[in-house]
């Protein structure tokens, strides 16, 4: 760029004349001003990624809870937990399995299609806040089963039976 042919040309800024220096300055304000504009641009891609794969977590993580609750209504337990929130539980509890199963029957196409949804409203960062989905612990905490993590670890979720509507195992 001209910037570098005035660096490597001249080495100290006294050997040029006042037309140099004023052109030398004002490519030197330019290359700020773009470098500048280039970091705020950079930024805020890294926000909208950034908020494209929260949005696109909320979702999976909504269709995991989802399969949970419908495995436990089908199994009828009557509380599935993750296992960071147990101390001990019977393998046979564990539901890992049939999650992963159901969530591999799943069509992400209908995540795809909300996740470009998403990118088509907003190209810029601010406006994609405001149609993403609240994250799962903050929706539906009430009646929504925890979050599931990947199996083998401790955060696998567990399912606790209840027999005679007394005593639970």
């Amino acid at each position: 760029t001209e910037l570098q042919k005035y660096t490597k040309k001249y080495t100290n800024i006294d050997q040029l004349t006042a037309t140099e220096k004023a052109t030398f300055q004002k490519l030197s304000t330019t290359y700020q001003k773009d470098q500048y504009e280039f970091q705020q641009k950079y930024t805020l891609y890294q926000q909208s990624v950034q908020k494209s794969q929260e949005y696109a977590s909320a979702l999976v993580l909504n269709k995991a809870n989802e399969i949970l609750k419908n495995i436990s209504e089908k199994e009828n337990y009557d509380l599935v937990l993750s296992s960071n929130q147990l101390v001990y539980a019977k393998p046979r509890y564990d539901l890992t399995d049939q999650l992963i199963e159901q969530l591999n029957k799943v069509d992400t196409k209908e995540l795809l299609a909300k996740l470009d949804k998403l990118e088509n409203q907003a190209p810029n960062t601010n406006k994609n806040t405001a149609s993403a989905p609240q994250t799962v612990e903050q929706k539906n905490t009430a009646s929504a089963p925890q979050a599931v993590e990947q199996k083998n670890t401790a955060s696998a979720p567990q399912a606790v039976e209840q027999k005679n509507n007394s005593n639970v195992k």
